[in-house]
């Protein structure tokens, strides 16, 4: 407990000093919006009208580990509402809404399934990392000790619209999305005849 409130309050004190770190060559912090318990990269889907619930993923990074991050979600399209996230894996929100400030106690390491967003959906749609409505950054925390450093993500959204999803700088340990169509084992083995 005492390691957890320590590391509490060097993030929260650090988040609110100082400015992401600017610099050529930064870790890699990759975080998804999945479909998928279990796949970070399952970021396209079908669209079915009323509750949706899709998997915030820190789906990699290179060692170095995460304390915590803080962006938004955001629907892009105002008909689907965001609802609430369900927290999971040690992780927790001292943001609200669709704002998110995440804290874990001990250093993460990718890829984790970090919590569910559950979204009511009426029409197909994209779901997007914005910027932090309380200090506009899209930001991890490292675990570097004695103190972390900020650092910007890099990221996949989700879409059920037919476009891909929304993203940024797919480098580094990031995979770049892979569109799924519906389609027969028979209509699959006549495309490569």
């Amino acid at each position: 407990m005492k390691r957890f409130v320590t590391v509490l309050a060097a993030l929260s004190l650090f988040v609110a000093t100082m400015a992401p770190s600017a610099s050529a060559e930064h870790p890699v912090y990759g975080w998804t919006i999945s479909a998928s318990n279990t796949d970070p990269y399952m970021n396209w889907g079908s669209f079915s009208f009323g509750l949706l619930i899709l998997k915030l993923w820190y789906a990699c990074d290179e060692n170095d580990g995460t304390l915590g991050a803080e962006f938004d979600i955001v629907s892009m399209n105002p008909n689907n509402v965001i609802l609430e996230f369900v927290e999971k894996s040690g992780f927790v929100n001292h943001g609200s809404g669709t704002t998110l400030l995440l804290q874990v106690g001990e250093c993460a390491y990718a890829p984790i399934n970090v919590m569910d967003i559950h979204v009511f959906s009426t029409v197909p749609g994209q779901y997007c990392f914005a910027p932090s409505s309380m200090n506009g950054w899209k930001q991890a925390v490292d675990c570097q000790e004695p103190v972390p450093e900020i650092w910007p993500i890099q990221w996949i959204g989700y879409s059920n619209d037919d476009n891909p999803p929304c993203n940024k700088k797919f480098d580094g340990c990031l995979k770049q999305p892979v569109a799924v169509e519906d389609g027969s084992w028979g209509r699959i083995k006549s495309i490569y005849r």
